[in-house]
């Protein structure tokens, strides 16, 4: 009898103790937080934050998401947020590469883009239509996929190079400007000038290039870089274009 009541009395022990943990773990259970309520914000700082968002640039782009629908692929790269110091040091490098070692082939694609603008953005567009359409086509079958990929490379690469035409372009207008009134008599002087408008000009597209949201406009200043990139690209286009012409009717006229 005496070893039934200390078993019982262990049993309502340990049931007691049981109980008490319970209650104790629930009771170190962080609560619930409720949503946060967004707070008013000023329109200046609205606009000024847009600036440091990076949403965009968290998206990954993946070959069979992004890369196999070019125009889509394009919009993210124009949606993200550049690293504005390496955009500057790459248009002033690469330019000034192509007017010191490419003079000629700089001075006639600019040229060409400064007699018609309108006739220059056009074959940039044309040019860009033919390879995505050729894209779109490769990616159609896997046997084609790297002809795509090749492809869209080629097609970021010729608007990276049009770029610094469009940058050699704004730069001879700079320079032309502040010159008109006395230019440099050494050559020394008339390269530092144009350095000077190359730099200032690379400063100022790398600048329009953190332009943020406007509203419902997305990332007006990455579109302002490729329009000019598309300026200079067209302009290189056109000059390749024109430069067949002559050879055709060379030719034709040697047969005849």
């Amino acid at each position: 009898m005496m070893n039934f009541h200390r078993m019982l009395l262990v049993a309502a022990t340990v049931l007691f103790l049981s109980l008490a943990t319970a209650q104790g773990g629930r009771a170190q259970e962080a609560p619930v937080a409720a949503p946060p309520v967004e707070a008013s914000t000023p329109f200046d700082e609205k606009f000024y934050a847009a600036a440091l968002r990076e949403e965009a640039n968290r998206q990954p782009i993946t070959v069979q998401g992004g890369v196999r629908r070019p125009l889509m692929f394009f919009r993210q790269i124009a949606n993200r947020k550049w690293n504005a110091g390496a955009l500057f040091l790459y248009l002033v490098f690469i330019s000034a590469l192509l007017k010191i070692f490419l003079p000629a082939l700089t001075a006639r694609t600019i040229a060409r883009c400064r007699s018609n603008c309108f006739i220059s953005l056009s074959s940039a567009f044309i040019y860009s239509t033919i390879l995505i359409s050729l894209v779109r086509f490769a990616f159609k079958t896997d046997d084609l996929a790297p002809m795509g990929v090749f492809t869209i490379g080629l097609v970021q690469l010729s608007f990276a190079l049009g770029a610094c035409f469009g940058v050699n372009l704004l730069a001879q207008k700079l320079y032309e400007f502040l010159s008109r009134e006395r230019e440099p008599a050494s050559i020394y002087g008339r390269a530092l000038l144009y350095g000077f408008c190359l730099t200032l000009v690379a400063g100022l597209m790398a600048g329009v290039s953190l332009i943020p949201n406007l509203g419902r406009l997305p990332r007006i200043g990455n579109r302002v870089v490729t329009l000019v990139a598309a300026l200079g690209l067209g302009g290189l286009v056109n000059l390749a274009a024109g430069a067949q012409k002559p050879r055709a009717e060379a030719q034709g006229s040697a047969e005849n």
